[in-house]
C-alpha cells in the first residue's frame, strides 16, 4: 500500500475517488492482501475506511484521521485494540473475525455506538476480557458472539452495567 498504488486505484477508478487526497472522505481498500495500514496520512477529512479481508495485524496508521466515523477492519489478523482513543467522532467499529483477545482502548470514543467482535478470541481469560467495553458507556450494539465467553458473571458484572445497551449478540 503506497502512495503510487493508491494513485494508481484513484486513477482506474475515477469515478468513485478525487484525485486530490484531502477530498476523499471514504475509502474502499478490502480485500487487497495489504498486512499494514499505510499512508492515511494523505486523507485528514477520512470519515469511513473499508479495510476488511486484508492480512492486517495491527489498528495503525490512523494519527491524522481523527474525524473517522466508521472503520471496517473485519477479517483481518488484528490481536489488540488500539490507537483509535483519538477518533472522538467513530460510531461504528467492525472488528469481527479477528485474534481479538481482551476488549480495550475503547477510552475516549464517547461517540461509539456499534461494536462489532464477534468470532474472536475474548474470554479466554476470564471476565477480565470483557471488563474494557465498560470504559465507552454510549455504546447501544455489542456483538460478541462465538467468542470463548463461557462466565456466566458476565451478564451482571458487564453487560447490565452498560447504560446504553440495546442490542446484545452473545
Amino acid at each position: 500500500m503506497t502512495e503510487k498504488w493508491i494513485l494508481d486505484l484513484f486513477k482506474k477508478e475515477w469515478k468513485m475517488y478525487y484525485r486530490t487526497y484531502e477530498l476523499n472522505e471514504k475509502l474502499f481498500f478490502h480485500f487487497k492482501g495489504f498486512t499494514k495500514i499505510r499512508c492515511m496520512e494523505l486523507f485528514p477529512n477520512l470519515k469511513c475506511l473499508y479495510f476488511e479481508g486484508n492480512g492486517c495485524n495491527k489498528l495503525e496508521g490512523f494519527d491524522n484521521n481523527s474525524q473517522m466515523r466508521c472503520l471496517y477492519m473485519h477479517e483481518n489478523c488484528i490481536e489488540k485494540i488500539e490507537n483509535i482513543s483519538h477518533m472522538k467522532e467513530l460510531v461504528n467499529l467492525q472488528l469481527s473475525n479477528n485474534f481479538i483477545s481482551k476488549i480495550e482502548g475503547l477510552e475516549g470514543n464517547e461517540k461509539l455506538d456499534n461494536l462489532y467482535l464477534g468470532h474472536n478470541r475474548i474470554g479466554r481469560n476470564g471476565l477480565e476480557d470483557l471488563l474494557g467495553v465498560l470504559e465507552c458507556p454510549s455504546i447501544a450494539t455489542l456483538d460478541v458472539q462465538n467468542n470463548k465467553i463461557e462466565d456466566e458473571r458476565c451478564l451482571p458484572e458487564v453487560f447490565c452495567k452498560m447504560p446504553n445497551l440495546k442490542v446484545l449478540y452473545l
